[in-house]
């Protein structure tokens, strides 16, 4: 029996949210503008294993978390969620942290404040070490492919492919979120890397920016289908307010977004990303799975207190129930 249903890295860090002002208020004899902030576990990462672990699933995070007041309120809120924590891998350089600054209609645009100061691993050597002895799992969760602007090694032009393919030796099955989030286009090598790591992934998952890189197509039923072909079982294209365009070998099927009033979208791909993969594991067909996955994500979007954000398995299912589309386990 697997140690963990879910194994998961992508980068975990504080998110401070800043929402729109409340207006300009009179404090201590001078004028100032109040605005509503919030902190939050974050991080591809961290969005996708709390979701994880709020449907019920034994979640493990891989990320590395610094030793400072940053990283200890990392570990404690996935902790209070119910994430292991245990072998997260313990970071010596300045902490990472993001602020994502939100608009009037809930859109949610990050601004990294402090990218990693360090590199994680020394070596592409230490790196396939690491991976090589993660814990076991049914399923690795990668919340972002190895972009050069994380940081996460200090060799270059590594053969990054070579990652997946030792986690596939270990018996993983493999979900991935391509999660590009720099301005512009990644260099060519990178996308070479990453189309060849694709043979090792069984559930894929970009958005349509992602799919584009790749794929290098415009409609989106020929990008799913072209996406198929490089070896995924299943791809989950996201398509922001208008929902989710899911392809696999089953059937093809676009599903709407559920009309909720918007909060936060700060984080709402990794969440959604989580409970495709949820779905997929429980064996669900691609319309019941995009439902799901739409779902979680709307619950999350629609609500700003940290607690309400992630809900269990019921909650959605109660969402859906009112929706007329309930679902049984």
């Amino acid at each position: 029996m697997s140690n963990y249903d879910v194994v998961v890295f992508g980068t975990v860090n504080p998110d401070i949210v800043v929402y729109p002002s409340e207006g300009i208020k009179l404090a201590y004899s001078c004028l100032s503008i109040s605005l509503k902030r919030a902190i939050r576990p974050a991080g591809p990462g961290g969005y996708a294993a709390i979701t994880f672990a709020r449907l019920g699933l034994r979640t493990c995070s891989i990320d590395a978390v610094g030793k400072g007041v940053f990283g200890r309120y990392i570990k404690e809120e996935l902790e209070r969620f119910g994430v292991d924590t245990k072998h997260m891998i313990p970071y010596s350089g300045e902490e990472m942290f993001t602020i994502s600054i939100v608009d009037e209609k809930g859109e949610g645009g990050t601004m990294i404040a402090a990218p990693p100061s360090e590199p994680i691993f020394n070596s592409f050597q230490e790196m396939i070490y690491f991976f090589k002895n993660i814990p076991q799992g049914t399923i690795f969760y990668l919340g972002h492919w190895f972009w050069p602007y994380l940081n996460l090694v200090r060799e270059k032009n590594i053969p990054k492919y070579e990652i997946l393919h030792t986690i596939k030796q270990n018996g993983f099955l493999i979900a991935l979120d391509i999660n590009y989030k720099a301005k512009e286009n990644p260099n060519q090598n990178e996308v070479v890397m990453l189309k060849k790591a694709l043979e090792y992934v069984d559930v894929l998952l970009p958005n349509v920016r992602d799919a584009k890189i790749i794929a290098k197509l415009n409609s989106i039923e020929d990008i799913a289908t072209s996406l198929l072909e490089l070896g995924p079982k299943i791809v989950g294209i996201k398509l922001g307010k208008k929902g989710s365009y899911i392809a696999s070998k089953r059937g093809n099927v676009y599903v709407p977004s559920f009309n909720v009033k918007v909060e936060d979208t700060t984080g709402a791909g990794d969440v959604f990303g989580a409970a495709f993969t949820y779905g997929w594991l429980k064996g669900w067909d691609v319309d019941k799975i995009g439902k799901f996955a739409n779902a979680v994500a709307a619950i999350f979007i629609s609500n700003s207190k940290l607690d309400k954000k992630f809900p269990t398995f019921n909650q959605v299912n109660e969402f859906l129930k009112l929706r007329d589309c309930q679902l049984k386990t």
